[in-house]
């Protein structure tokens, strides 16, 4: 004998409550509904069931199909772990950095005391660089680089021990990355360029604006790479008032360059890796300056626009009054 529709009501209210609880799809296939005329404690499973029973078994399963998580590994919102496991930028650059052979000093025989404060200590006779001195040093020159050419400033790249032809692209490249702010001396540096400008650039003297007198325009920002390599673009950048920033080796004082980055100074991928922050900084700062620019053309064409209808109106108010 079938059970009568008011019999199925409390016990479809217990399979709810059961099954909020811990319910799943794989038992929803399988849901034990007690019958009237079955024996007490047995159980009628899916294929004895009549059909109300298999409706309320449906609208059991309906009910809670919506339930619980729907994410799934084809979801394109789904949070996966193993695609942010992403070191931060500070940890990125000190790998950078020892996989380039930054942290490499010279002998301590020939160690400087004035680089005591970033030297980490001394392995087989050779001084160790503090790579988290560097970055912090390299993080500064960075956002030095980034202000100078945001205020529309000239950065002037100069080549160091490694004249290589991986180093002098690395030069070019990070005085192209400025445009118009950035110039490069991959070679020797020529004494008297800083100085003497107006008679060793006769073309850029000729060119100069009548109010700079006649004299080429210099860098506002001297990067060199090797700083002990072109004692006379220390000398003259000291005259000229020109702030410096150069890789500083343990062998060197770090106070001849106005901003010092301590690494190794004989390496190329260090040199290259230095090169590309900077050339990367100084387009960050050309790009600001630009939106800077176009924000400020913007509101200057909207006061135009603001005082040539005020302008129009004054007349239509004018001509209005004339021929009353």
């Amino acid at each position: 004998m079938a059970p009568s529709t008011s019999s199925l009501v409390p016990l479809a209210r217990g399979a709810l409550q059961a099954s909020s609880r811990s319910f799943s799809s794989s038992a929803a296939r399988r849901v034990l509904v007690e019958s009237a005329s079955a024996p007490e404690g047995v159980a009628r499973t899916d294929n004895n069931l009549t059909l109300e029973q298999r409706l309320l078994q449906r609208g059991i399963v309906d009910s809670l199909q919506n339930l619980g998580s729907t994410q799934h590994r084809a979801s394109a919102t789904t949070f996966r772990p193993h695609k942010t496991r992403t070191p931060p930028s500070k940890d990125a650059l000190l790998s950078a950095l020892l996989a380039a052979g930054a942290h490499l000093g010279h002998a301590h025989a020939a160690w400087h005391p004035s680089t005591k404060s970033f030297v980490h200590g001394i392995r087989h006779g050779q001084s160790i660089i503090d790579l988290e001195v560097t970055v912090s040093a390299l993080r500064r020159a960075a956002n030095v680089v980034r202000a100078v050419v945001e205020r529309d400033g000239i950065v002037l790249f100069v080549g160091g021990k490694t004249r290589t032809e991986t180093t002098r692209a690395a030069i070019r490249r990070a005085a192209e990355a400025l445009g118009s702010n950035g110039f490069a001396v991959p070679e020797q540096w020529l004494p008297g360029t800083l100085t003497n400008a107006s008679v060793l650039l006769p073309r850029v003297s000729a060119s100069a604006a009548p109010k700079e007198g006649g004299r080429p325009p210099l860098p506002d920002l001297v990067v060199l790479t090797s700083p002990l390599v072109h004692p006379h673009a220390l000398r003259e950048c000291a005259l000229t008032h020109t702030p410096t920033i150069g890789l500083v080796d343990t062998d060197a004082d770090p106070r001849i360059v106005t901003y010092p980055i301590p690494a190794n100074d004989e390496s190329e991928r260090t040199a290259e890796l230095v090169l590309a922050l900077l050339g990367e900084a100084g387009k960050q700062g050309r790009e600001e300056r630009m939106r800077k620019r176009e924000r400020a053309e913007k509101i200057d064409r909207a006061r135009r626009a603001r005082v040539e209808d005020r302008r129009r109106a004054r007349g239509q108010e004018s001509e209005t009054e004339e021929g009353m």
